[in-house]
């Protein structure tokens, strides 16, 4: 089976069961983030290890977990209160710093520094992530559901133009398959979905879901840059193989980590000005 049909083996199932879970109701929507964020840090954490580089695994798990839920717990009823949630946080991320003195590892510091980037770098971005679907105030899965189609119709588009069309290349330094005419692809279709998402899903107004685009364009391309940025500079290919043809959970979700804070940004001044 060649590389396009285990893509479409797994993806559209894959991305036909996300759907399920952002509608059904509040729950299976915050589990869905809940697994996407836990698995996401420990492919971070797996991969990242190395003679140089051991950054305190489940230390950062607990942290990004509790990360992740007190963002929920500003939108969801389960009488959480969010600033003792963070009173416990604080003990734990300052502890990183402390067990780092007792591991004796040969490089504390990077080992501290990258449990803290896979805490910001994932759980804090998935909270955020997760807080679309509650831009105006209630719950509007449509929201979520229009954010990952118009970020899957930009990595499509570019996907297949590229491998079309592409010659000339975009950041040959950091990413030599990624080239113009990819990432064109992916601008017009995404505006093409982005049209129909701004009819269908009316939880935003077209202007706003034509931003959100902008937005996705731009901050997606870059997160894909980011995440293979950072598997050169640890030296993989994949950041993992839990989803045949597509990699792993880095792979997958990248344009993700870093689009969503500019767009959460954006669709809280817009709320907060109107």
């Amino acid at each position: 089976m060649n590389n396009l049909a285990k893509r479409t083996v797994v993806g559209v199932p894959g991305a036909a069961f996300m759907v399920w879970l952002i509608f059904f109701n509040e729950y299976t929507f915050a589990f869905l983030f809940f697994l996407i964020t836990v698995l996401s840090l420990h492919e971070f954490y797996k991969r990242s290890t190395n003679e140089q580089i051991q950054p305190q695994r489940w230390t950062g798990l607990a942290a990004g977990i509790l990360v992740f839920i007190i963002f929920l717990s500003f939108k969801y009823s389960l009488n959480l209160d969010p600033y003792l949630l963070s009173l416990i946080l604080i003990p734990i991320l300052f502890s990183i710093f402390i067990l780092e003195l007792y591991r004796r590892k040969d490089q504390p510091f990077t080992n501290i520094a990258f449990t803290f980037l896979g805490i910001i770098y994932i759980p804090v971005t998935m909270g955020m992530a997760a807080l679309i679907a509650w831009s105006g105030g209630e719950f509007h899965p449509s929201n979520m559901f229009g954010y990952f189609f118009i970020l899957w119709a930009h990595d499509i588009g570019a996907y297949f133009a590229g491998r079309w069309w592409g010659k000339h290349k975009l950041f040959e330094r950091i990413s030599p398959k990624k080239t113009w005419e990819g990432t064109a692809g992916g601008v017009v279709f995404s505006f093409i979905v982005a049209h129909f998402i701004s009819i269908y899903c009316p939880g935003l107004s077209r202007t706003e879901w034509l931003s959100i685009t902008v937005i996705i364009l731009i901050t997606s391309t870059l997160g894909d840059l980011v995440e293979s940025m950072f598997k050169r500079s640890i030296s993989i290919k994949d950041s993992g193989t839990i989803l045949p043809g597509h990699g792993g959970m880095l792979d997958r979700f990248d344009g993700l980590f870093i689009s969503a804070p500019f767009v959460i940004v954006f669709l809280e001044f817009v709320h907060r000005w109107n």
